[in-house]
């Protein structure tokens, strides 16, 4: 068996050949909520976009979810997603208990509470120990931001984390974005913080649909396929982000600011795809990761298409956890050619990132293609042997399966 939800997973998680797979998508009801406790029960193939729309006349929003909200609640866990906001490690913070469906048919309540083992390995488990049918999450206020936009160099933005983000309880959500024009290619960076304030816009907005896709892929497959295209949205993104940070100064709502544009990156090509990597690098060790990234982009003839930064606070509850010390994540997106050849160059430089990643104290994210290799992952999740041995016992028979799990676990 093998489990989906929105199917973003890109390193065979959610398949394998001649599986039973099950599609979540329609397990995706609201079950209970506390308001005034800030808790709600919810089925595990909702999208968190469908929790938001359902918690943000209530005043709530969500506490840590992907940076888009189009991934199912299900998946996220799966695969112990993290989101933007610097007070919060990730999901497995505000999880307080699942219900789980077993191999051999039981329904299990989990919880630090019950079945501990379960509740570390299932969350960033990838769907290897059971199907999550429901969760209890810990919501928070719906806050009021102010946008702020600054730019800087990269070599300022470890001192920005340890001396502006890290100690402060002030900044609701953080982002940076690092420049992939040419000229100053991963050099120049902008940083972004929604900073709560006595601030006028109390109203609980309506989460409104995303605007001007079109015109957004267009620029953004100018991008794709030249430098010139690159250099032209790295202008008018700074350009935007500024404009945006100017209109929101006096109040933007948390679920507003959790929304942002995504549905203009869909792609399709046969010749070519986007893919997306990770990477978490201890906060001293960035200016040292991107130097060394920026020789291999040059080298390798990187497709660079974005670099964005978060910063990601320790937590090592889960048992395949990619957080054991505070670090900077690093979300690389980039064009790859279909060709044998050109998933082969993919494979190689991925191969030297992950060594770089490595040298600088650092790891990467498990949710993407399966181009590190074995000894890497060995490697960068030692706790992987942990994880085999809870998954011998909740499932002795392997009915959960995937290729990722045939290729790195099994």
């Amino acid at each position: 068996i093998s489990i989906s939800g929105a199917k973003h997973s890109q390193g065979g998680h959610i398949a394998f050949p001649n599986s039973v797979h099950i599609n979540m998508r329609r397990l995706n009801k609201p079950l209970f909520i506390d308001i005034e406790k800030k808790i709600i029960r919810i089925q595990s193939g909702a999208t968190w976009e469908e929790l938001q729309d359902y918690i943000n006349p209530l005043g709530l929003s969500v506490k840590v979810m992907q940076s888009s909200g189009i991934f199912t609640i299900g998946g996220s866990l799966s695969v112990n997603c993290h989101g933007r906001d610097p007070r919060f490690g990730p999901v497995i913070e505000t999880v307080l208990s699942f219900r789980l469906l077993t191999s051999n048919g039981l329904i299990l309540s989990v919880s630090r509470d019950q079945h501990k083992e379960l509740f570390q390995s299932v969350i960033g488990g990838y769907g290897l120990l059971g199907i999550i049918l429901d969760v209890d999450i810990s919501l928070m206020k719906n806050e009021v931001y102010g946008q702020l936009t600054t730019k800087i160099s990269f070599d300022e933005y470890s001192n920005y984390i340890l001396n502006f983000v890290w100690p402060t309880s002030n900044i609701g959500l953080h982002f940076g974005r690092l420049s992939i024009a040419p000229k100053s290619l991963l050099k120049d960076m902008y940083i972004t913080d929604y900073v709560k304030g006595p601030l006028n816009n109390q109203q609980n907005e309506a989460l409104l649909k995303e605007k001007y896709i079109k015109r957004n892929k267009m620029i953004f497959d100018l991008s794709r396929h030249s430098d010139l295209g690159k250099s032209l949205r790295w202008k008018l993104q700074l350009q935007s982000e500024q404009r945006i940070a100017k209109q929101n100064i006096n109040g933007l709502l948390r679920n507003v600011a959790m929304r942002p544009p995504v549905r203009f990156l869909e792609y399709y090509s046969e010749k070519d795809t986007d893919i997306l990597q990770e990477y978490f690098i201890p906060i001293e060790s960035f200016p040292g990761f991107i130097n060394a990234f920026r020789k291999l982009v040059v080298k390798s003839k990187i497709n660079l298409l974005s670099v964005t930064t978060r910063f990601m606070r320790k937590n090592k509850e889960s048992v395949l956890s990619y957080s054991h010390k505070d670090t900077i994540a690093i979300v690389i997106y980039v064009n790859q050619g279909l060709s044998s050849n050109a998933v082969e160059k993919s494979r190689v430089w991925t191969r030297k990132l992950i060594d770089i990643a490595f040298k600088n104290g650092g790891t990467y994210y498990l949710t993407y293609q399966e181009y590190p290799s074995k000894k890497q992952f060995k490697q960068h999740y030692p706790s992987a042997k942990k994880f085999n041995i809870i998954k011998h016992k909740i499932d002795p028979d392997n009915v959960f399966f995937s290729e990722f799990y045939s290729r790195y676990l099994k």
